[in-house]
């Protein structure tokens, strides 16, 4: 996906053959911009957090787990903010409840 941001003026994303946006690639992650934190624990998750909480991804290293997480707020005490990328907002929509479109 880092190529795609790279080498890519416009992007169009898309999920069982549905455009779910389409701009150039700083238009289509500014949504997530100052809500994608990295943590190596998981946020505990409540009724209220689980709509605006959404884990990204997942990757280890060393065995030990980092998590990329959207929310409003810093989920854990030892989250930090960070670069915003084209595979997190995809992922976002993917993780998004529901159908993104019915063909």
């Amino acid at each position: 996906m880092s190529d795609i941001e790279n080498l890519c003026h416009h992007v169009v994303l898309v999920n069982k053959g549905c455009v779910i946006d389409n701009d150039n690639v700083q238009g289509l992650i500014k949504p997530l911009d100052n809500k994608v934190w990295s943590t190596s624990v998981l946020p505990e998750n409540t009724d209220t957090d689980i709509k605006s909480r959404h884990v990204l991804s997942k990757t280890l290293r060393f065995g030990k787990p980092t998590f990329r997480i959207y929310a409003e707020s810093k989920p854990t005490p030892d989250a930090h903010l960070v670069e915003v990328s084209l595979l997190d907002r995809y992922f976002f929509e993917l993780n998004k409840t529901g159908e993104l479109c019915n063909i």
